[in-house]
């Protein structure tokens, strides 16, 4: 771990931004670093172009003395609310202080970093209040350093830009805290998560056809919950880690983006919901753990992964259309699976090999491997009494069937379509 501490003579201007350049050299004979300060400067903040897009003015700055007294020191300073578009927030206000805010229509930047939301109970302490800023006109963000909780629908619909840093004692952000559904509420955003974030509720960052997250989306060790559709229509990239410590998935969507690497499902993880990463693209392999019971319809529908598919022998169901249009080249299904649903493999077009049906396993669903035509042979145990219509249809590489049935099953006439008779 490394540290620079910037020089005692450095000079620091209210208002303006510091901009530091450090040379970091590693020595080619012992690999040390060493660091050096080779230029700083003072610039208004209009020239920050990374993070303002250069359109970030003189800051009011407000520095409240008591709860609840916000509005009131507005007109003390006669300042008119209605016309202030870029604000910095100092000291203690209350959730009543928040919603104001929120109100004020010409508001596009706020900087509450030095802001303690203070109501008189810890309840409702370092807490962005429910629509506290819903529908507002705010682009640029910096959150308070105290904060706990953001409640739901608090910045919804707000066209925020830039990157958001989520302050470190954050534990949960709420239901489509900064969930957008208006057609022209704004730009993209990079996240910065806390290492204390616990609950990522439903749609927090979902988006309606278009994308509100965009870019490496890191998610913090500590982190148990991440709800339905949570980042729907996102824009991410780069490797999805899913913490060790998640225990829980919501469902629709809730990632959203073209990944690298493999997809690792932590082991508290137990069952994967309806539709789960649906449409999620990695060029990776799945992993799954031990322990997992349960795979929701279409949970990894068309999400491309390649390699061995290895299902967990704990696995006791996978619902319709859970893996399907993936591109992994062979799965081993395990001796306790009791339930395949429809179409749970239909279009896995590199899927190839020999397929076991397990034991407990009585009916073949409709669709089950349909068009996987690299498949070269079939088992069935003794216990299988229906093969349901394109259960096998159009998988034109079988060469052989085996069925320890004696009483051979009840099949549909369309089960095998195409595969030829004679192989």
């Amino acid at each position: 771990e490394y540290q620079f501490k910037r020089q005692d003579d450095t000079p620091l201007v209210s208002g303006k931004m510091h901009t530091f350049t450090i040379q970091v050299s590693k020595r080619t004979d012992s690999g040390d670093y060493s660091f050096a300060l080779l230029d700083q400067e003072i610039s208004p903040w209009i020239d920050d172009n990374e993070f303002h897009e250069g359109i970030l003015r003189q800051y009011i700055t407000v520095t409240i003395k008591e709860p609840g007294t916000f509005a009131g020191t507005l007109i003390d300073m006669g300042i008119d609310y209605e016309d202030v578009t870029s604000l910095k927030v100092a000291g203690k206000v209350n959730n009543d202080d928040v919603m104001f805010m929120g109100d004020m229509p010409s508001l596009t930047n706020i900087n509450m970093k030095d802001m303690i939301i203070d109501n008189d109970g810890e309840e409702l302490d370092y807490i962005i209040p429910a629509n506290a800023f819903n529908y507002a006109s705010i682009v640029h963000l910096v959150l308070p350093d105290k904060l706990v909780k953001i409640e739901e629908n608090a910045f919804v619909d707000c066209p925020l830009s830039g990157t958001i840093i989520f302050p470190e004692g954050l534990e949960v952000i709420g239901m489509s805290a900064f969930a957008r559904y208006s057609t022209n509420s704004g730009n993209m955003i990079k996240v910065i998560f806390p290492s204390t974030l616990k609950r990522i509720e439903s749609s927090a960052f979902h988006g309606n056809a278009f994308a509100v997250v965009r870019g490496e989306l890191i998610l913090p060790e500590g982190l148990e919950y991440v709800g339905s559709s949570a980042f729907t229509c996102a824009n991410l990239t780069g490797n999805l880690r899913l913490p060790s410590t998640l225990k829980e998935l919501g469902e629709r969507q809730v990632f959203n983006g073209n990944f690298t690497g493999d997809l690792i499902i932590p082991e508290g993880v137990t069952a994967i919901p309806n539709m789960c990463f649906i449409n999620a693209y990695f060029d990776g392999r799945l992993i799954l753990p031990e322990g997992l019971t349960e795979i929701g319809p279409d949970a990894f529908r068309d999400c491309g992964f390649k390699g061995e598919l290895v299902l967990p022998s704990t696995l006791k169901s996978i619902h319709e259309s859970a893996f399907m249009g993936n591109n992994f080249s062979n799965v081993v299904l395990p001796d306790k699976l009791s339930f395949l649903g429809r179409d749970a493999f239909k279009d896995c077009n590199n899927l190839s090999g020999e397929i076991v049906i397990p034991g407990s396993v009585t009916a073949i669903s409709p669709g089950l491997f349909m068009n996987c035509s690299k498949l070269s042979a079939i088992k069935l145990h003794k216990d299988i009494s229906l093969i349901n219509g394109e259960a096998f249809a159009n998988c034109v590489g079988i060469t052989e069937i085996i069925c320890d049935n004696p009483n051979p099953p009840i099949i549909s006439n369309s089960a095998f379509q195409n595969v030829v008779k004679g192989n």
